[in-house]
Formats: structure tokens, C-alpha cells, sequence
């Protein structure tokens, strides 16, 4: 069995809702650190199934692993309620079907404490769960960014990324912050992003991959429903809320609307390989509709985006086209993510 002997410099925060197939792999990951002075909470969501009880049989092995369990109120919750109890200096999230590098700890430390940044992000690759290497987050543009440089990049996903994933933290800069996730069910990890960008006064990049996401069929980030589209809407009226851009802040208001374009196109497309009907397509593309025309854009504010998100928004401008390109996209193989 480990012993902690010494305060942790790391939190692992690991929520966890019925993924009994994937979890002992995660933690086995995070176990494997090159570095051993770290802890792991665990916070169980209402599991209905035999996650829980993996976690307590790798916990009796090393007790640098802690298990919390609260009813089902979602990942954003469970997250809270993991930096709450951290011990450590620094708070990386873990999704438990994923898994991490064995230097990830080490990387991220070494460079966040020489440097002092309020986060560091590192790049993800995606594994399709048949096999197969998924979507590579490229190679980062800047190894430094400072002041609103931040804000303005996470808005629209240009190096700082939505998934809190990526990225390891210091505890003092999210609690100092008052940075928590929104308590909603989807879509809650950008708004977080947004929150932790906002308040960044400097953040650094390396362009080591660090983080591997499971692709799976059944997850949360693969469906896509009417109440998709409603929570999308939800959480831009939330931005919109918390974020309070005033209007003085005319560049940023710009930018904020080619996200609420860059967000809602990407759901388009996705809902286009999804969908089961063409019929249930233009209905969903219907509930955004007004947040649409609510945050209109033109071609020469389509300069904040690269080429790929571009094209994404302008399709979408031609829902019957995007559907048809979409179904033969999928028709010959080609897959999202």
C-alpha cells in the first residue's frame, strides 16, 4: 500500500458516473505517474453501476486515492466538490474513461512552477474506442499568453481550448477566483473555460500530448437532442450573464458573437450525422435560430477563425446543403471528432 506521508502538490479530480468499463484504467494511469506526491479524489455521481466499487478496490491498494460520493447532479458538481476538498497546490480534472501520460504530472509542474502561471494546457489526442487515432489537438501557436490575449483566444477556442482537461491548474487562482462549474448538465465545461480566462492575468502552453480522450458511442459529448440545442442556448445566455461585456468593449463583443457562431455551427454539423431524420435536423436548428440572428457576424469578422471553423459557419448559413454534405460525408467514412 502508498502512504501519504507528505501534503499532496497535485489533486487529481476524477468525477464518475457509470463507467465501470473505463475507470480502472484512468486511475491506473494517474497511479502511474512518474511523480508520486499526488492524491486522487474520486466523487461518484450516483453511480448505478460497479464504478464505485473499482475505485474502492484500487482506494484499499494506495490511499493517495479518496472517494466521495453525492446523488447524481451532474460532472460540473461533482468537479466542485473535488477542488473543495483538494489538498494540493495544483488541480488537474481527469474524465474517467480517458487517461494520462505517465509525465503529465511531471511536465506540468516543472513548468508551472518555474514559471508561476495561473494554468498551464498541454495537447489531447482522441482514441476512437474500436481503435484508432482520433482528432490531434495541434501544436500551440504561442508558449506564453498575458492579459486579455487570454480572454480573446478562449472565446473562440484559438489555443485555449473549452475542456478543462487539458489543462492543470493552480488551486489558489481558482479558489481566489471564485471559479466553480454552473450547475447544468451540458456544455458547462465552456463556460468554466471562459471564467478561468477571464480572470487570468498569464498562462503558458507546452505542446507535449499529455491527455488521451476516449471517442465512445455512448458518451455524453456524442448525442445530440432537441434538449441539446436548448441547453446551447442556456449556457450563451448564461455568458452572456456572468461574462457582462460591456458595450465600450467592442472588439470582445465581436469576438463573443463569432463564438456563439463557432459554438452553434459546430452542433449544426454534428446534429447533421446524428440526426435521425432531416425533419429533426431543421427542428433543432430552429430552437437557435434567434440566438443566431441575435449575434450576427460578417465575412470580415470571420477573420478571428481559422479556415476549418470558417467553412463550418458558412455552411451552416445553407442548412439543406450542410445535410447533404454531412450524410455523404458519413456515407464514405468520414468521422467527427
Amino acid at each position: 500500500m502508498h502512504s501519504k506521508s507528505q501534503v499532496p502538490e497535485l489533486s487529481f479530480i476524477v468525477p464518475i458516473y457509470n463507467v465501470s468499463r473505463y475507470v480502472a484504467k484512468c486511475l491506473e494511469s494517474i497511479l502511474n505517474q512518474s511523480q508520486k506526491n499526488f492524491e486522487v479524489i474520486v466523487v461518484d455521481d450516483g453511480s448505478t453501476d460497479s464504478s464505485l466499487e473499482i475505485c474502492r478496490e484500487l482506494a484499499s491498494f494506495d490511499d493517495r486515492v479518496r472517494i466521495y460520493s453525492q446523488e447524481n447532479q451532474g460532472q460540473g458538481v461533482a468537479r466542485n466538490l473535488g477542488v473543495k476538498l483538494a489538498k494540493g497546490s495544483f488541480i488537474a480534472f481527469i474524465d474517467p474513461d480517458d487517461w494520462v501520460d505517465p509525465k503529465m504530472m511531471e511536465v506540468s509542474l516543472g513548468k508551472l512552477r518555474a514559471t508561476g502561471a495561473d494554468f498551464l494546457s498541454f495537447r489531447l489526442q482522441f482514441i476512437y474506442e474500436g481503435g484508432g487515432f482520433g482528432y490531434l489537438m495541434p501544436a500551440f501557436r504561442f508558449l506564453v499568453l498575458a492579459g486579455e490575449s487570454i480572454f480573446k483566444c478562449a472565446l473562440i477556442d484559438d489555443q485555449i481550448y473549452s475542456s478543462p482537461c487539458n489543462k492543470v491548474y493552480k488551486k489558489d487562482f481558482l479558489i481566489g477566483n471564485d471559479i466553480t462549474f454552473p450547475n447544468i448538465r451540458a456544455y458547462e465545461d465552456i463556460l468554466y473555460s471562459r471564467l478561468v480566462a477571464r480572470s487570468a492575468r498569464f498562462c503558458i502552453f507546452t505542446n507535449d500530448v499529455l491527455y488521451y480522450a476516449l471517442v465512445r458511442s455512448g458518451s455524453t459529448s456524442r448525442s445530440i437532442t432537441a434538449q441539446s440545442f436548448h441547453q446551447a442556448v442556456r449556457v450563451i445566455q448564461l455568458e452572456e450573464e456572468l461574462l457582462a461585456i460591456a458595450k465600450s468593449q467592442k472588439e470582445i463583443r465581436t469576438i463573443f458573437s463569432v463564438h456563439v457562431r463557432k459554438f452553434l455551427s459546430a452542433l449544426i454539423l454534428k446534429t447533421a450525422f446524428i440526426a435521425d431524420s432531416k425533419t429533426s435536423y431543421l427542428e433543432n436548428i430552429d430552437i437557435v435560430k434567434g440566438v443566431l440572428s441575435s449575434h450576427p457576424i460578417s465575412l470580415k469578422t470571420l477573420k478571428y477563425l481559422r479556415i476549418r471553423s470558417q467553412i463550418s459557419i458558412l455552411l451552416t448559413l445553407f442548412p439543406n446543403i450542410s445535410w447533404i454534405l454531412c450524410r455523404f460525408s458519413k456515407f464514405i467514412g468520414y468521422r467527427i471528432y
